[in-house]
């Protein structure tokens, strides 16, 4: 089966850097249990019924697929993974009804949050005396002696 660049998905590059990758340094990446990758499998087919079954058109791609997935959510818990299964309706309404790749399924299990959306920076932020001006001004006179005169 042919596909033009227009039809190469974000998977399809995920194997091909597999297939590149050195015997000695896929041996070292440790891997998500298949049982584990088997069921979420069949919670995507399920989900998204042939967008999602159409990327393994046979026993190999499906076997070199999985892999590539139990590769990309190692270090994920199963909770981890309810949370991505959970979030996948929004997802789906974002995408037109595709799915996730295996990275995109991996953002949707632990969401990336700025340290400014983290309770600790919060609160350390909260509890933090305002800054000393003088102290400001006398930094920022170094950084222009630094940089030079700026007209």
């Amino acid at each position: 089966m042919t596909q033009t660049i227009q039809q190469i998905t974000p998977d399809d590059l995920s194997q091909l850097k597999r297939l590149t990758m050195n015997a000695d340094e896929s041996a070292r990446r440790p891997a998500m249990s298949s049982r584990v990758v088997d069921r979420l499998f069949d919670r995507l087919v399920a989900e998204f019924d042939h967008k999602f079954a159409s990327k393994m058109p046979d026993k190999q791609a499906e076997d070199d697929l999985k892999a590539i997935w139990a590769e990309r959510l190692n270090g994920l818990t199963v909770e981890d993974i309810r949370k991505g299964i959970d979030q996948l309706p929004a997802f789906v309404r974002r995408s037109d009804g595709w799915p996730p790749g295996a990275a995109e399924f991996r953002e949707l299990c632990r969401p990336h949050r700025e340290p400014y959306e983290r309770a600790e920076f919060q609160k350390r932020a909260l509890t933090q005396d305002p800054a000393d001006k003088t102290v400001a001004q006398s930094h920022i006179d170094k950084m222009r002696g630094r940089m030079g005169a700026v007209e």
